[in-house]
């Protein structure tokens, strides 16, 4: 009997290491009761009329080289939101040059292409002597 009952409780503690496993690898919800199965997290603001954000962990980058690719932080130091590459911090608001930034680029223009590529300048080819109906081809140096 006292063999049946080490067996019975050794197959319990089992399942509940398997239970606990599986539980490990579900997704965390704060803030409501739902889950989303392709998130790790899932914040959902319930206070301050729905208006509240999250803050991320604040370091300065300097001298912090992370472990795993893809951490977040925020750096105080110049007020940007940083990604982990891997190899390098890619700044998140494009002032280390490596990510979009959008709104600061600029076209530049001639006689053969005027606009700005914006909704109200859109960009616009010059006809360079086609007619209605012609298909500009590129050789290499000229339209």
């Amino acid at each position: 009997m006292k063999h049946s009952v080490k067996i019975i409780s050794a197959i319990v503690i089992l399942f509940m290491g398997i239970y606990e496993a599986k539980a490990q690898n579900s997704s965390v919800t704060i803030g409501g009761t739902e889950t989303i199965s392709d998130a790790v997290l899932w914040l959902i603001p319930n206070g301050n009329d729905g208006k509240q954000g999250m803050i991320l962990p604040v370091t300065e980058k300097d001298g912090f080289v992370p472990s795993m690719v893809g951490m977040i932080i925020y750096d105080p130091s110049d007020s940007t939101v940083y990604l982990w590459s891997g190899n390098a911090w890619q700044g998140l608001n494009g002032s280390d040059g490596t990510s979009d930034n959008w709104g600061e680029q600029i076209v530049l223009t001639d006689s053969l292409l005027t606009g700005e590529g914006t909704p109200s300048s859109p960009l616009t080819i010059a006809s360079q002597g086609a007619s209605s109906g012609e298909v500009l081809k590129w050789n290499g140096t000229t339209w």
